[in-house]
């Protein structure tokens, strides 16, 4: 085994062992994470589709998504292990919205992953993987990276607009300013 996949294999063993029943488990999968509750015995409950999880998931007829409305198929809320879900990703324990909101107990995080088993149905901006757990854990349908990919995107058109305006200002003025000089070279000119 190498040495990055046996790091990665101590990490996520300490994770795992540390691990109790109603927590969020963050996967790293580099560009995005995908969430996942934990249920106890190394069980995770997650939205998943198979062969693959998240934006860049392969596309399979027997799971559902929708983009502006429109369903597709996608994922379905599963049962699997640790292990299958981690894969050559990092897990990480993430119950950091406890400190912003109040966490259910962890019978009813598990009892809200575990009654939603075999639901089809999946929207990156509005039902994907960490909407679940947070509904789940919180009661919340949310998600921090849809979130900020969309501040960030609104952020990106802020300073876009902001730049093509100055652009604008300055070669409407810049070149009032090229005329004036224009102008008066043109008097002195005619002086001599």
């Amino acid at each position: 085994m190498a040495s990055s996949q046996q790091s990665n294999y101590q990490h996520n063993l300490e994770v795992l062992n540390r691990l109790k029943r109603g927590d969020r488990v963050r996967f790293d999968r580099g560009f995005y994470s995908h969430w996942g509750i934990h249920i106890g015995r190394g069980k995770i409950v997650h939205l998943a589709g198979r062969g693959n999880d998240g934006i860049n998931a392969n596309l399979h007829v027997g799971y559902s998504f929708s983009i502006a409305g429109i369903q597709f198929s996608k994922a379905e809320i599963c049962i699997e292990d640790f292990w299958s879900v981690v894969s050559n990703s990092k897990a990480y324990i993430d119950n950091s919205l406890d400190s912003k909101l109040e966490a259910y107990d962890p019978f009813t995080v598990v009892n809200n992953a575990t009654q939603r088993l075999g639901e089809v149905g999946y929207n990156l901006i509005y039902s994907n993987c960490e909407h679940f757990v947070n509904w789940c854990r919180y009661g919340k349908c949310k998600s921090d990276q849809v979130e900020n990919a969309v501040t960030g995107l609104g952020i990106a058109v802020a300073a876009g607009a902001t730049a093509g305006l100055i652009y604008g200002l300055v070669k409407f003025f810049g070149t009032e300013e090229k005329e004036k000089k224009s102008k008066k070279s043109e008097k002195t000119l005619q002086y001599y």
